[in-house]
Order: structure tokens, then sequence, then C-alpha cells
């Protein structure tokens, strides 16, 4: 089963992200932290789009295996507030920008809001 959801998260990625020039080997956190600090509404829909389709895949990996907690932000965490905690934790790691961008926002997430244990 784990292989399944894997699986299920690498495909709801995918398909978040947006087709263009870069985007082919997969965002990275440098890219992202890029497109996430423009200032022109494109590139924060683009921020906040990824930011809540992995949150969204996320979800779904939750609800196929009731032992998994990825998420646990609280609830009426807006799509900015998303991308502020990221951009920080990005600005705060420069050593792991060039880790896959997916990883790296769950990183922040686990340090913004530790899961209960």
């Amino acid at each position: 089963m784990p292989r399944f959801l894997l699986i299920i998260l690498a495909a709801a990625v995918f398909l978040i992200m947006p087709i263009r020039e870069g985007y082919a080997e997969g965002a990275d956190g440098n890219m992202l932290l890029k497109t996430c600090s423009a200032k022109d509404t494109t590139n924060q829909g683009i921020c906040i789009g990824f930011l809540l389709g992995v949150k969204d895949a996320f979800w779904v990996w939750e609800q196929l295996d009731e032992n998994v907690s990825i998420d646990c932000t609280s609830e009426g965490v807006t799509g900015d507030q998303r991308t502020d905690i990221f951009v920080k934790y990005l600005k705060d790691h420069p050593a792991k920008r060039h880790e896959p961008a997916v990883i790296l926002y769950l990183y922040a997430l686990k340090e913004a809001f530790p899961c209960p244990e």
C-alpha cells in the first residue's frame, strides 16, 4: 500500500506543476523561492497553487492510511500563510534549496506545525 500512496502523491505533484521552462526536472527550492518571492500575481498564483496542491496530496495520503500524519497545520491557515512559512524556511535553510520543493515544503510544515506524537 505505501508504494501506491507514493505513486498518488507523485502524480498529484506532477499534475499541479506548471508547464514552463525549467520545470521539466521538477521544482526545487531555488525555483520555488524565486516564484514564491515574486510580487506579480502570476507567480504568486503558481506558488499558492503548488503549495495547496501538495497540501491536497498530503490530505489524500492521510485519508488512505490512518497511521500517517503529514500536514498538521491549524484549521484556517491561508494560502498566503503557507507561502510565508515556505519562503521563510527556504531563506533560513539555503543549503537545502537544491532539494525537491515538495520535500522542502514538508520540512517547512513540520517545523511550523509539528504533529503531536
